[in-house]
């Protein structure tokens, strides 16, 4: 198997959906929550590489909203178009003459140990003035910290998750293109784009790459894969949350 961070992080957040996905291979079901996120990525994707306008993204977002899947309830759905489209007339284009653009949505394929990986980086920043690299990576959750710095507690769960992916990509870019991060940056697009910076700590890359080893070998020997119920995951956000034997035995 070629692992990534989102099936390391299916793994922690339910065993049996992984299970499910990337054992069995079922086809599962789709959810708005993520395919609204690849929208507005792809509005990003286009955007940096110059294949769109500024200008134009709003209406190619209002045509490409109208095909994304309604699973989710109508007061979401309208809240999250509002916020979306709100951004993208009001967001000015990246200042090129302070940054370089180094990579965009870039698949990379790289070792972490002896295991295969695959991932995506956003986009990858040089700053001009500073000459730091900065990791970015779109969300479409809020901010993520207070003002003294430290994780909201509501979003100290994303927070410790991202950092994970963002730190096995740090090990993509260096391996691959020789390039070292520096700046690690969120862009929270729902929250009218406000961005959460952290700086690259090697501490927290090596515990990273470590985390990333034990799991695949926890994976390896689980026999059982036991669901892990949480509210979203079953109403919202698995793609077997309409086939699940355990969701059917709690009911």
């Amino acid at each position: 198997m070629t692992f990534s961070f989102s099936r390391l992080h299916l793994y922690e957040t339910c065993p049996y959906a992984f299970y499910l996905k990337y054992i069995q291979e079922e086809t599962g079901l789709q959810n708005f929550y993520s395919e609204n996120g690849s929208v507005m990525h792809s509005i990003f994707e286009r955007l940096l590489k110059g294949k769109i306008k500024r200008e134009d993204a709003p209406n190619i977002y209002i045509k490409e909203f109208d095909s994304i899947c309604n699973t989710t309830k109508q007061t979401i759905m309208d809240n999250t178009f509002e916020k979306c489209i709100d951004y993208l007339c009001s967001v000015d284009d990246i200042d090129k003459d302070r940054y370089e653009i180094l990579l965009v949505e870039e698949e990379m394929k790289f070792k972490i140990g002896r295991y295969n990986f695959k991932g995506y980086a956003d986009c990858v920043l040089k700053d001009k003035q500073s000459n730091q690299v900065i990791l970015v990576d779109h969300k479409s959750s809020n901010h993520l910290f207070k003002k003294d710095g430290t994780p909201l507690k509501n979003m100290s769960d994303y927070f410790y998750a991202y950092q994970k992916q963002m730190y096995t990509y740090c090990k993509a870019i260096n391996d691959i293109y020789k390039i070292k991060v520096d700046l690690i940056a969120w862009h929270h697009f729902k929250d009218n784009g406000r961005i959460s910076v952290i700086l690259f700590n090697k501490e927290d890359y090596e515990a990273t790459l470590k985390w990333a080893v034990e799991l695949i070998q926890k994976i390896k020997k689980d026999q059982r894969f036991q669901a892990r119920k949480s509210y979203m995951m079953d109403k919202e956000l698995c793609d077997y949350r309409d086939v699940c034997e355990y969701l059917e035995m709690e009911e």
